[in-house]
């Protein structure tokens, strides 16, 4: 997306903030992303707007990825889905939000369109600045490339449930499509803007797909701990050694 734009940053330079923005999005939600940018302007004094739009695009294509993986998921289970939904997500969802957390959502919403006008007032003045890299962004959707790219991603984000099957006796019986369902459900709990990568939604969510699934409980959080845990300390790892590259090479 960058070299649509015509910036070129280099390939360690990117995995470098890839990894810290991950690092940083397990204290802070949402945070890395702009971290990632505030990296790559420190390192190649590229411009905020620039990447953070990248970011942006990026971050709906995973989205809708996900919503067309739900769908999907929704024609396979039906009616299981539907109620795992129910039970597992919605209800808990109007048991946790009170009174005080809609009014707070409320002034949240209204300094966003606060800041959303300041934004448009900006963006009126360097109109053709923005519609340009638009343009240029949307260009990066027609290339057959970033769509295998991103298949790949999620054939990765597949398997790395599905293997992890073969570690308990129990969940080595699940099927491929069972850990279809498994990753889309976890994804759901790993999208939840809590730190630690969704730590707990997600344990929680996998333990109960689990369950509907004909594994018990236990089994079910021993697997999301595993998966959850082991992606966390390589997450992790990760940052540590991205942040002492970056500092010595753009200190």
């Amino acid at each position: 997306m960058l070299r649509q734009m015509n910036e070129h940053v280099d390939k360690k330079t990117l995995l470098a903030s890839l990894c810290i923005g991950y690092g940083m999005n397990y204290a802070v939600p949402r945070l890395g992303e702009l971290t990632r940018c505030a990296l790559l302007r420190k390192s190649h004094h590229l411009e905020f707007d620039k990447s953070l739009l990248s970011v942006a695009v990026e971050r709906i294509v995973d989205t809708m990825c996900l919503f067309l993986l739900l769908a999907l998921l929704v024609l396979l289970y039906s009616a299981d889905v539907a109620n795992f939904m129910y039970k597992n997500i919605w209800i808990h969802m109007q048991e946790k939000f009170t009174y005080v957390h809609y009014i707070v959502a409320f002034i949240l919403a209204c300094l966003l369109l606060v800041v959303l006008y300041f934004v448009y007032a900006k963006a009126r003045k360097s109109f053709l600045f923005y519609k340009t890299m638009a343009v240029q962004l949307l260009s990066t959707l027609l290339l057959p490339t970033f769509w295998i790219y991103t298949i790949g991603i999620w054939i990765c984000y597949y398997l790395m449930t599905y293997l992890w099957f073969y570690t308990f006796t129990e969940t080595s019986v699940l099927t491929l499509s069972d850990a279809f369902f498994i990753m889309i459900i976890g994804s759901i709990g790993r999208s939840v803007p809590i730190q630690g990568g969704g730590l707990g939604a997600y344990h929680f969510l996998v333990a109960q797909a689990c369950l509907l699934l004909g594994v018990s409980l236990v089994a079910g959080n021993a697997l999301a701990i595993v998966i959850h845990g082991i992606q966390s300390v390589f997450t992790l790892a990760l940052t540590a050694i991205a942040y002492i590259w970056f500092v010595k090479t753009y200190r």
